[in-house]
């Protein structure tokens, strides 16, 4: 309530709460092939996109370079907009930090949540073009990121959408969205559900 949706302020902010045992969000690819937290399939609601690139307003999020997104303002909507009538509560310091909350790479969420010891929970949303070099491989790209950083696989709580899994996911952990029937959830491995 305090901070733009997937910013580093954000994940900062929600682990220092207690009793957080973790956090959720969604996870895409950018066009060079580094996945980053994003979900909405463009950038209009939560940057300020038709400033740096006009034209491109309604293009997918995983159509823009790494370098691109960077360029991206992810915070002053929250400002302007109050989603949580909570802006009045800021101190003058806090807007400026919300000013200049860009969108986070994968690896930067992982780097917070592994210095608190936090579980991550994430769902992957591909939104890219037909052409996007990466539209076969995205799942495999976002797990090597994972396995590559140095929180324990055991905090990395995969939400279960499809019956194969990338190479090294074994040790994650299976959430499935939704109420399944049990024995969907036991014949899969699913022991934990996410409930909306």
């Amino acid at each position: 309530q305090f901070a733009p949706e997937n910013t580093k302020m954000a994940f900062e902010r929600a682990v220092m709460y207690d009793n957080v045992i973790g956090v959720e969000s969604d996870v895409t690819i950018s066009w060079d092939g580094i996945p980053f937290i994003a979900h909405d399939k463009n950038l209009i609601r939560t940057t300020n996109i038709q400033d740096i690139f006009p034209n491109r307003t309604k293009t997918y999020t995983s159509d823009f370079n790494i370098s691109e997104l960077k360029q991206l303002d992810a915070g002053s909507w929250f400002l302007k907009r109050d989603p949580f009538g909570t802006v009045h509560r800021l101190n003058e310091s806090d807007k400026t930090a919300i000013r200049n909350q860009k969108i986070p790479t994968l690896k930067e969420v992982l780097d917070i949540l592994e210095d608190a010891d936090q579980s991550f929970m994430f769902d992957i949303l591909f939104s890219g073009s037909e052409n996007h070099p990466y539209r076969e491989t995205y799942r495999q790209k976002i797990v090597d990121v994972i396995l590559e950083s140095g929180i324990e696989h055991k905090r990395i709580w995969w939400l279960y959408y499809h019956n194969t899994y990338p190479n090294g996911t074994s040790n994650f952990t299976a959430v499935q969205s939704g109420s399944p029937p049990i024995e969907h959830l036991l014949a899969n491995g699913v022991f934990i559900t996410n409930m909306r």
